[in-house]
């Protein structure tokens, strides 16, 4: 009986901890926004004059900045409770703003980036498109 006590001891209750320890360890609290370098194709759009131009752009979400140049760029560090204000500058004009939260998407990963064909702003998951990878 003393070398069954002694075993779950030293094997069982140690697993044991560390698996409750593991189920109830917090999600993560978090997200994230990359925003997507800026397309050299999308220089200019005729049928958008507030598309904005690559060195011009600038953006804010609550407070964090952005600039879109040849790298792609992470805003992290966003409450996955909350809603968010993206704000979207050229030429330090305010061209685009709008909210979101984190509770419309799936993942708390996003991508934002300047849609070429449609001359718009998107904000969607970054597994969703093949360009948006942040580090």
């Amino acid at each position: 009986m003393a070398k069954i006590l002694e075993f779950q001891m030293k094997f069982i209750f140690p697993i044991l901890l560390l698996l409750f320890t593991f189920s109830f360890a917090p999600a993560q609290q978090t997200g994230s926004v990359c925003v997507e370098k800026f397309k050299s194709s999308t220089q200019s759009n005729i049928g958008n004059p507030n598309f904005g131009v690559p060195s011009g752009n600038k953006i804010q979400i609550d407070g964090k900045i952005a600039f879109r140049s040849s790298e792609n760029a992470k805003i992290g560090g966003l409450s996955l409770k909350k809603k968010h204000l993206i704000k979207i500058y050229s030429d330090k004009k305010l061209v685009h703003s709008f909210k979101f939260a984190f509770s419309e998407f799936d993942r708390p990963k996003l991508c934002l980036f300047l849609n070429d064909f449609y001359g718009t702003w998107q904000l969607w998951e970054a597994n969703r498109t093949k360009s948006c990878g942040c580090k």
